[in-house]
């Protein structure tokens, strides 16, 4: 069968390699080819399809193509794991203190290389290891919105004053140094003055494509104090 190149034709394009040649599936231009073009992958010996989604490449099922858009493996791609963890890193510990002030929310402590993944995430989450921000990519052809489960534990220690500490997830941003309410969850603990405080919070929300989250914290009592954390830890899993 010889190779066809035109816009709607199917799994009728054969290539040798994955990238690196102009043989290859990166080196096709799926813009001219179509949305759901197939190609064929002689050395991976699996399908891949063209989406016109840009999907972080992994090398391995989902390779950036040339023109733009993703070519996305159709075998084996459902086992690409969903779920992520990210912690706290050295780095993000020794970062220093937080000044606190009074119902204004504020975002985790930021640093160079602060976070850092647990596990592989896959293609699916990006994040931004400074100030921990996550942004969901999506999985082609899966559900959207995707419903996940979020666990976060960590470890706070106040200095200067007793007070009520408030922690929440900002799906999208926009309450850094605000006041308003919470988006999707809220937990409340009581913060003694100099001594450390382990929190876990679990809640489940739903994310499609684009979305960002960060964990965000705010003191609701006068006099707030400064704060440090430590052994800062959050999971996705996906539901």
């Amino acid at each position: 069968m010889s190779n066809q190149r035109s816009v709607g034709k199917f799994c009728s394009i054969v290539v040798t390699n994955l990238s690196g040649t102009s043989d290859s599936i990166s080196s096709l231009v799926g813009t001219v080819l179509g949305e759901g073009a197939e190609a064929w992958c002689v050395a991976t010996a699996a399908p891949f399809r063209w989406t016109s989604a840009t999907i972080t490449p992994d090398s391995v099922y989902f390779v950036a193509a040339s023109g733009g858009g993703t070519w996305v493996r159709q075998v084996g791609a459902a086992g690409v794991p969903e779920d992520s963890s990210v912690a706290m890193t050295t780095a993000g510990q020794s970062a220093g203190f937080i000044a606190s002030v009074q119902n204004e929310w504020n975002a985790m402590q930021t640093a160079s290389f602060a976070y850092a993944e647990e596990l592989y995430a896959g293609p699916n989450w990006s994040l931004n290891t400074t100030n921990g921000v996550r942004t969901y990519n999506g999985i082609p052809g899966g559900p959207s919105p995707r419903a996940f489960m979020v666990t976060c534990s960590f470890t706070v220690i106040p200095s200067g004053a007793a007070a009520l500490f408030e922690f929440d997830i900002d799906l999208n941003g926009g309450r850094i140094g605000g006041t308003a309410g919470g988006s999707i969850t809220s937990q409340v603990a009581n913060l003694p003055n100099g001594s450390s405080v382990s929190i876990t919070q679990s809640c489940n929300f739903f994310a499609s494509p684009g979305d960002t989250w960060q964990h965000i914290w705010r003191i609701t009592s006068a006099s707030p104090p400064i704060l440090t954390f430590q052994r800062f830890n959050s999971t996705f899993q996906a539901l």
